[in-house]
């Protein structure tokens, strides 16, 4: 006996097609996994940038907590004293590195314009170093004239006679020697003209 079997019927299809709204359903499923999964990852995300962003402000505000102390202890009486003195040391520092370089612009040019020996027993005897209250700022001599000027700064007068008869002895002069005093606003200012420099 010989049997056939029609494998196109309709009941042996297996490629049927489902109904729309099967359809419909399934893909409003699958939508709604689908935007289930991405406000997840929106979600965690956001929460991330928020915890980031508060340690941000909380290390921010212990920033300027620090600042504030810091400014509060730079504030203070003994900071400021100290400041304030090592603003001064630093003042005389430099003032003494002017004097320094402006005594040896001054000798150099003393040199090149008078006799030498003579103004170097002058200038070791302004640059004395137990003369810790005096500061040099000009040595001046006239070539014309053959003049001689010092000019400079002492914080007390009594300590410019025993100076300047330390420089009268150099013996770096002729004639007889000028002196004039100008009180400043914390130093007194002198020039002394102890004479010409022998030619």
């Amino acid at each position: 006996m010989h049997q056939s079997l029609d494998l196109y019927r309709e009941e042996l299809d297996l490629r049927r097609e489902w109904p729309p709204r099967w359809r419909l359903l399934l893909l409003f499923a699958v939508s709604l996994l689908l935007g289930l999964f991405l406000w997840t990852v929106e979600y965690r995300a956001a929460q991330e940038r928020a915890e980031e962003l508060a340690s941000a402000r909380a290390e921010q505000q212990a920033a300027e907590e620090r600042l504030m102390e810091l400014r509060d202890l730079r504030d203070t009486p003994e900071v400021r004293s100290e400041q304030a003195a090592a603003e001064r040391a630093e003042l005389r520092r430099e003032q003494l590195a002017e004097a320094e370089a402006l005594l040896q612009a001054r000798l150099d040019q003393a040199r090149a314009s008078a006799p030498a020996e003579p103004l170097t027993g002058l200038a070791r005897a302004a640059a004395r170093p137990e003369a810790t209250n005096i500061w040099i700022e000009r040595m001046h001599i006239d070539g014309d004239t053959g003049e001689l000027a010092i000019e400079g700064r002492a914080l007390r007068a009594d300590d410019l006679p025993p100076y300047l008869e330390v420089l009268g002895e150099t013996g770096a002069h002729e004639g007889e020697p000028e002196f004039e005093l100008h009180a400043g606003e914390d130093t007194l200012r002198f020039v002394f003209r102890p004479g010409r420099t022998p030619r």
